[in-house]
């Protein structure tokens, strides 16, 4: 695999497009994990318009950061900090649906990073689920703002234009004004983001199939003033009227439009979490890390049967063990005729392993599943 500055080792491609690759690289001085971007065909404007932007904003919460910029091969690259995957993934991996918390929750991450985004002064103008994606690691439940080359710059010193041309109108999130030829603005990028999240909620939008840019301008129209007793999609569709009604170079409130779904959270009492912070495959793979996993007959040397069994440590501290899977109860006494009072007992309702007080790593995946028990509780009765 190909080696950048002698420092940037590729790993494998995670993207490639008609205006650069991305790989995925491990930088060989930190052992940490990075996303390399190189330039498909040499001094690109579209690259070095995504170049400006990174760098104007190296600040904000929302968009990659610039690690290291260089040549190869007569070709610039730059390298940034790594993400996890888009908003599109995940949509798709829970079946074209989220429910009304995550719906929430990307909400108000989204107008967040947006608000951010246009005080350097820019309009993103490309937002989409595929232009989003999730951090990486410990950052993984903020999001990132990517697809950089269609953004428009200088923002207030822009003028209206109805004869702006767009090359590539995205049809399906793509705002009223910019399907008219007007020049987009901040508030085409809110009208954007009602439609991500209103496509979110319903799993559908009604022009998702329709190919013709005259026939989705005028279903978005009447979309607007649709009725409906959807209380969440209702609230959506007030952020689509409130983008509309805002001037050309007129800054949106975007406190108040936050506000206006955490008020709709609070009121109808929907925890706002993303989908997949429960998912038993991100429960998993914490657990992977977890000592109590190992079957607790191994750390006594005894072997692993069918039938309860006792065990004495080396303090004499009798124990009694039951196969995964059943309830288990673990009592700690000095022997089985002695009358001192047992230890305080620790009850595991799992089918994995049990917990055992002389072990407290094993408590980790107690507190993992108890978290996981909670919220679905709490899940159940805001429904």
């Amino acid at each position: 695999m190909e080696i950048f500055e002698e420092r940037y080792q590729v790993v494998k491609p995670i993207a490639r497009g008609c205006i650069y690759n991305v790989y995925k690289a491990i930088d060989n001085k930190t052992r940490g994990i990075v996303a390399v971007k190189v330039e498909k065909n040499h001094k690109n404007p579209n690259f070095a318009r995504e170049l400006e932007v990174i760098n104007n904003g190296k600040s904000i919460h929302g968009l990659a950061k610039l690690l290291y910029q260089g040549i190869t091969k007569g070709k610039r690259f730059i390298v940034m900090n790594y993400l996890g995957k888009s908003l599109e993934s995940k949509f798709l991996k829970c079946h074209e649906k989220f429910s009304d918390g995550c719906v929430l929750r990307i909400a108000d991450e989204l107008l967040q990073g947006i608000e951010n985004f246009h005080k350097i002064g820019y309009v993103h103008n490309n937002l989409k689920p595929k232009n989003i994606l999730l951090g990486y690691s410990l950052n993984w439940q903020s999001l990132y703002l990517v697809g950089l080359s269609s953004v428009n710059s200088n923002i207030r010193n822009t003028h209206e234009n109805e004869g702006y041309i767009e090359e590539n109108i995205n049809l399906l999130y793509s705002s009223t004004n910019v399907m008219k030829k007007i020049t987009p603005s901040m508030r085409d990028d809110i009208e954007s983001i009602a439609y991500i999240l209103i496509h979110f909620h319903c799993g559908i939008l009604p022009w998702k199939n329709s190919s013709s840019s005259i026939e989705v301008l005028k279903l978005k129209i009447e979309f607007a003033s649709t009725k409906t007793n959807n209380h969440l999609f209702a609230a959506l569709l007030n952020i689509i009227n409130y983008a509309q009604s805002l001037e050309f170079n007129q800054e949106p409130d975007y406190k108040m439009l936050r506000n206006h779904l955490a008020n709709f959270a609070k009121n109808k009492k929907v925890l706002r979490v993303y989908d997949w912070a429960i998912s038993n495959d991100k429960i998993q793979k914490q657990l992977a890390l977890d000592k109590s996993r190992i079957p607790i007959s191994k750390h006594f040397g005894v072997k692993n049967d069918n039938k309860i069994s006792e065990l004495k440590d080396g303090n004499n501290c009798m124990k009694k063990r039951v196969r995964f899977g059943n309830m288990c109860q673990i009592k700690c006494g000095l022997t089985q005729s002695n009358n001192a009072e047992d230890c305080e007992s620790k009850k595991l309702e799992r089918v994995e392993t049990e917990i055992m007080e002389d072990f407290p790593h094993m408590y980790n995946r107690m507190k993992i599943l108890q978290q996981r028990k909670e919220f679905l509780e709490v899940l159940a009765s805001s429904n």
